[in-house]
Order: structure tokens, then C-alpha cells, then sequence
């Protein structure tokens, strides 16, 4: 079943001052920006094991997405999620699947970290299929990333560098 407290941005968001820790962590990691970072999209209920908020950030040529997780195990944690190479990239990507890919992370990092069931949700169908790893060169800087390209018939080729901590992954 679906989490139908899944909200984009006109909710308001539960980390009073979270783009100066946006601001701070992207000079740390290296990561450009140019601007106040913003919530994207909210999942979970603030209170639970599990709550999270992606961040919108970057440049006006390339944008980039943070998640800031609140877990009761490890408290709040700001990391650096997914990065374009330039906006005519991220352009190519069809609103509602990256969403859907956001939230699909997000369904799954609350899987491994609380519910543990190791189960991707209506996910595992419906956006994840399409997530495949890249061949394009790793950039020595951004140890944690990784290329990734996510296309179908009525999507097409968007390449972008995830971090490998948030890719989904079944437990063998």
C-alpha cells in the first residue's frame, strides 16, 4: 500500500534553518551552489522511526538534491543525494518519475533502516526497474556517487550521479 503522506512543497518543513546546513555541507563535499536551497518533497511522519525531506540546491545551470533524514537510532543526518551534469539533463527527466524515484529511495531507506522487510513497495514495479548504473567516467571528487540512467519507452535517457548509499538494494 502506498504512503499517502508523501507531500511536495507547500507543506512547510520540519528543519528550521536546513539550507545553511545545506549551504555548509556543500562547501565540505565540494558540491556547488548558487542559491537557497528549498523542500522538494516530504516523506513520512515527523515522530516516526523514519521521516525525511528532500532539498532542492545548486546553480542555475545544474541543480542538485539533498535528503535529510530523521531516524530515532542515528538523529538527523544532511547528505548530498543526487547531482545533474547541467539542467538540459535534468530537464529530459519526466516530472512525475523523478518523484516517483525520490520516493521510491526513500520507501526503501526507511525499509532498511526501521521496517527492515526488504521490500521495495509498489517501487519494485512500477520506478526501479528502470534505474540502471552508468558507464560514464566517475568523478574522483564525489567518492560516495555513482552514474546512474534511468530511461523506458516513455521516458527518455536521463543520466545523473546518485550516491551509492541511497541506491535501492535488495538483500540476497
Amino acid at each position: 500500500m502506498e504512503d499517502n503522506r508523501i507531500y511536495t512543497t507547500e507543506k512547510l518543513t520540519h528543519f528550521i534553518g536546513a539550507d545553511k546546513v545545506i549551504e555548509a555541507m556543500g562547501c565540505k563535499h565540494t558540491i556547488p551552489t548558487e542559491r537557497y536551497a528549498y523542500p522538494y518533497l516530504i516523506f513520512g511522519t515527523v515522530g516516526d522511526k523514519y521521516y525525511a525531506e528532500i532539498w532542492q540546491n545548486g546553480m542555475d545551470w545544474q541543480n542538485n538534491y539533498w535528503i535529510i533524514e530523521e531516524t530515532v537510532e542515528y538523529g538527523t543526518k544532511v547528505t548530498p543525494l543526487i547531482m545533474f551534469e547541467d539542467s538540459s539533463e535534468e530537464q529530459k527527466f519526466n516530472k512525475w518519475y523523478f518523484i516517483e524515484l525520490l520516493k521510491a529511495i526513500c520507501w526503501c531507506r526507511r525499509d532498511k533502516i526501521w521496517l527492515k522487510h526488504n521490500d521495495f513497495g509498489v517501487y519494485g514495479d512500477t520506478v526501479l526497474p528502470f534505474l540502471k548504473i552508468g558507464q560514464k567516467e566517475l568523478i574522483n571528487y564525489y567518492p560516495d556517487f555513482h552514474w546512474f540512467i534511468f530511461k523506458h519507452a516513455s521516458q527518455p535517457r536521463v543520466d545523473f550521479l546518485l550516491n551509492l548509499n541511497f541506491v535501492p538494494r535488495r538483500k540476497v
